[in-house]
């Protein structure tokens, strides 16, 4: 109880400048997350199928009879993805950067920022604390104690501020996005303060990580989705 009171009360020692808000930004955001799905499109059957099977056992969310993957609905589709592709490792790295070193023509002028960056995601803690115009909102992030301007369409019209979402979020110039989704809650709630519960037995770690991946932030990512 006392560390989801921190989570709630908890501020960044420099508050975010928010900029005026351009449309074209957003458009900048669409065409980014056009990209990235067109990306997860061409690495779906690839690599992830390939490893489904060995990663929903490390979630526990199987079907043992029919040996295959539960998954209910886009969102945990979404998350499950993430967590193939950026908290498992193949040859020392993340799945999805060994994947690309050895697919590299896949990059082009367009994407080619985009996928990069996406290399480089990390696992956040988002409190959203303020809607803005052009699906941009304001958070803080647990994590790292920075405040952000996050855009997602689908986290903005949720309406849902004074929630958490957990996600891997990347960066783009003065805002960032998330990877591919993520769950908001209420930090209120049942199924938040055990999601939080989680979130705090491993923040030390998450904090000390100078890299986005290590075995440890996988270990507690693993554990949290």
């Amino acid at each position: 109880e006392e560390k989801i009171k921190q989570f709630y009360n908890f501020t960044t020692d420099l508050a975010i400048n928010i900029p005026e808000l351009q449309e074209s930004v957003y458009k900048e955001y669409l065409l980014y997350r056009s990209l990235l799905d067109d990306y997860y499109e061409q690495i779906d059957q690839a690599a992830i199928v390939p490893m489904e099977w060995e990663a929903a056992k490390e979630l526990g969310n199987i079907d043992p009879i029919k040996q295959r993957p539960v998954i209910e609905n886009n969102a945990e589709c979404n998350l499950f993805h993430e967590y193939l592709l950026l908290y498992r490792e193949k040859n020392c790295q993340r799945y999805i950067c060994d994947w690309l070193d050895q697919n590299s023509n896949i990059l082009n002028k367009k994407n080619q920022k985009i996928v990069l960056n996406l290399n480089n995601a990390r696992f956040a803690v988002l409190r959203l604390e303020q809607l803005l115009p052009y699906n941009v909102t304001k958070v803080v992030d647990i994590i790292s104690k920075k405040e952000y301007l996050l855009i997602d369409k689908g986290i903005n019209t949720t309406q849902k501020e004074g929630f958490f979402l957990i996600c891997s979020i990347i960066e783009i110039g003065n805002y960032i996005m998330t990877a591919n989704g993520g769950i908001p809650f209420n930090g209120y709630s049942r199924e938040g303060k055990a999601m939080l519960t989680i979130v705090a037995k491993h923040l030390k770690i998450f904090r000390k990580a100078r890299v986005p991946l290590t075995r440890e932030v996988a270990a507690g990512v693993k554990e949290i989705y």
